[in-house]
């Protein structure tokens, strides 16, 4: 895996980290009024969604990712669904209930009641479906696009079968090897959204994002929709991708100020805008980022990954 590729899954990982004490408030004044402008890595309030997670730790969104990472660097070959949920059922019968989201516990019921692994998936519209498959994106990023598409797609759709977070998954995607390839964020996202969909309005997303730009990041995400549903969540990352394409670390900090479900966006965003060509990790977040030797292990065992 090359350093781009590492890059990425660092800077998705870590926005996931940078949220996690504000994860799910949606008061954004209420935010600034408790912790200021969120630019380190935070310990979790007590009787927050993420109590008992230490400063630099992961959401829900995250460990599920970082699932993910671990089964594809295991693997050693082409995404393999049934392996992925091996290990994700796995981790979730070690993990209190209360750390759960709705699709997970829909999907966990499902596979208890008998459906098999590839049709056990909630209805659940979430962004974090498909933000949570940023190191599949990685991991394919040597692959033709068909190939990387259906690898994702198929990722979200274990536990995601919404069909418009489907192809959400699929349209970050492309975005993300834009890119990686050279293209200014911009026409990466336009080049994206151009594609043919069937039931992701990826066009009209775009055209809402671009409208609220001048409002700038925090007010953006607000009037398109701070909440985990991806018809507005989609449009927000889209937002602070476009205002802060050039900026990582502001463009991760944003996002945590909006709040609302900040960790998907924030693992989409980090993906997105670390996938650029020389793109760095501020250093000091690496520092205090509890998952960094997990990542560069399995990262290690991708390295040799076809």
């Amino acid at each position: 895996m090359n350093q781009q590729a590492h890059t990425m899954i660092q800077a998705a990982l870590v926005a996931d980290a940078l949220s996690l004490p504000a994860h799910w408030n949606y008061d954004s004044e209420a935010i600034s009024a408790r912790w200021g402008l969120i630019t380190e890595l935070h310990t979790p309030p007590a009787e927050g969604y993420h109590g008992g997670q230490p400063a630099g730790g992961q959401t829900h969104y995250g460990v599920q990712a970082l699932v993910l990472l671990d089964t594809l660097a295991a693997q050693q070959g082409p995404f393999d669904a049934a392996a992925f949920m091996a290990s994700w059922r796995k981790f979730w019968a070690s993990t209190p209930p209360s750390y759960m989201d709705g699709a997970t516990r829909q999907t966990l019921a499902h596979l208890e009641a008998g459906a098999p692994v590839l049709e056990a998936g909630s209805p659940s519209s979430d962004w974090g479906g498909a933000s949570r498959g940023v190191p599949l994106i990685a991991a394919t990023l040597k692959q033709d696009e068909r190939t990387a598409v259906a690898a994702v797609m198929a990722q979200t759709e274990l536990t995601h079968r919404d069909p418009v977070v489907i192809e959400g998954a699929a349209f970050w995607t492309r975005a993300v090897r834009h890119v990686a390839a050279g293209k200014p964020v911009p026409e990466a996202l336009e080049a994206a959204a151009t594609a043919e969909y069937l039931a992701l309005p990826a066009v009209e997303m775009l055209a809402r994002a671009l409208a609220t730009l001048p409002q700038g990041g925090v007010a953006a995400v607000q009037a398109l929709g701070p909440a985990c549903g991806i018809q507005g969540a989609l449009p927000a990352t889209l937002a602070l991708a476009l205002l802060y394409a050039d900026d990582l670390e502001m463009a991760l900090i944003e996002n945590v100020m909006a709040g609302g479900d900040s960790a998907a966006r924030g693992l989409a965003l980090g993906a997105l805008l670390g996938a650029k060509p020389g793109a760095q990790v501020p250093e000091r977040w690496l520092m205090a980022w509890q998952a960094r030797e997990r990542v560069n292990a399995a990262l290690g065992g991708l390295a040799t990954r076809p």
